[in-house]
């Protein structure tokens, strides 16, 4: 199996924020990292984001953030987005598929991570 690691980094953007309309914006910058000795692409995405309700919102799409990164041997490839949910508390999870440098395809889990206000008791 291909050794790619997804490093997830999550915050609330209050600046973004409208907590009297239930609008709750958080910016999420993921890292990923490379450990094989041949390149991938990241062809596809795959999220499940759920609020604390237990809404899920499924997001499917071609890349992420409009591109199709390469990432080479030992390289990593980071970015940033944002989600706004209708709760303060939240996460994320989801896959990411890639193709390698022979043209096999491959899907790498990401492990939920929090949404969440800091500080905030859940």
């Amino acid at each position: 199996m291909p050794k790619i690691e997804i490093i997830p980094l999550a915050r609330h953007e209050p600046n973004q924020s409208n907590h009297s309309l239930n609008k709750f914006s958080f910016s999420y910058t993921i890292r990923i990292q490379n450990n094989n000795k041949f390149s991938v692409k990241l062809i596809a995405r795959s999220w499940h984001i759920t609020d604390a309700n237990g809404k899920v919102n499924k997001v499917h799409g071609v890349g992420v953030v409009g591109d199709q990164p390469e990432i080479d041997p030992g390289k990593e490839y980071t970015y940033s987005s944002w989600i706004q949910l209708s709760t303060p508390v939240g996460s994320m999870q989801g896959a990411y598929q890639f193709i390698d440098d022979k043209g096999k395809t491959f899907e790498v889990e990401i492990k939920p991570f929090s949404l969440a206000i800091k500080n905030l008791v859940h």
